[in-house]
């Protein structure tokens, strides 16, 4: 499993706070305050904090934190292609996890906001789970504030998806999370087809990490990266449509990835999952 002690910052860190208010069948109302902070690597750490009030409010589960990985799949022997921080993932981050569930009081007897928030963090040691994220993200769903439900409410709250064929030598890979009608973090990839490759594919964010990309194909990495971020800073799996649609960059159609992203708008995501090698 990859580690996150190599986690790079991204150098604009994506911290996307939102919340909705929603009738629960009428008997109750209750809210969704999530924080995220995402990392260079692909990893998203995610906490949520849900209220309300009316009967059946006591059945919600009010805190709850996530690490899941959008760039990069799981290696060959995992049932499970997208990584995700879980009982069985590995040794350490099961310990860690087992901690946090203690905090958040799962199982019963959850803390207070105000018991969390005055939680003292050099009481608490982990041994993979970034501890400085954990806290922002939890103070920041915490703090929150409440905004209305999105443009998507129909969106997985995450998805690994990739064109299922390699189309041209290449498929597109988009990571998504999702939530209340956001789409609040997405990873755009490129996907080259390398029999010789470990999942039969190698990716182009991995080049351009390594440098190992000719000067189209880093326009078209920083391209793909300014079209995900418009996508979460307007909530528009459109963005840039108009100007891009057309485009070809490095060989690269960017026409298929619109066709991809409106297939995600209409729900239509059971042609797309996390690519393994066949």
């Amino acid at each position: 499993m990859k580690k996150v002690g190599r986690i790079i910052l991204l150098s604009i860190l994506c911290i996307c706070i939102f919340n909705c208010l929603t009738s629960c069948g009428g008997k109750a109302e209750y809210s969704c305050v999530s924080s995220r902070k995402a990392f260079e690597d692909g990893w998203v750490y995610t906490f949520s904090y849900q209220y309300g009030s009316g009967d059946g409010v006591d059945d919600i589960i009010p805190y709850s934190f996530t690490v899941i990985n959008m760039r990069h799949r799981y290696g060959d022997g995992y049932d499970e292609p997208i990584q995700i921080y879980g009982e069985g993932s590995d040794p350490a981050v099961d310990r860690d996890m087992r901690k946090i569930s203690s905090l958040l009081g799962y199982g019963g007897n959850a803390p207070t906001k105000d018991e969390l928030l005055a939680t003292n963090a050099d009481s608490i040691e982990f041994e993979v789970v970034d501890k400085d994220a954990f806290f922002e993200v939890m103070r920041g769903a915490l703090c929150g504030e409440a905004r209305d439900v999105g443009e998507y409410p129909n969106l997985p709250s995450y998805a690994l998806l990739s064109e299922q064929m390699f189309i041209d030598g290449y498929a597109f890979q988009i990571g998504l999370l999702a939530n209340w009608g956001y789409a609040d973090y997405v990873y755009i990839d490129v996907l080259y087809e390398d029999a010789d490759a470990p999942h039969g594919y190698v990716q182009l964010s991995d080049m351009a990490d390594g440098g190992d990309v000719s000067q189209e194909q880093s326009k078209l990495f920083s391209t793909l990266g300014s079209i995900a971020s418009g996508i979460v800073s307007g909530n528009d799996l459109s963005y840039g449509k108009d100007e891009n649609c057309d485009s070809v960059i490095a060989d690269v159609k960017l026409s298929r990835l619109y066709d991809m992203l409106d297939d995600i708008e209409a729900g239509k995501i059971g042609a797309y999952s996390a690519r393994g090698k066949e």
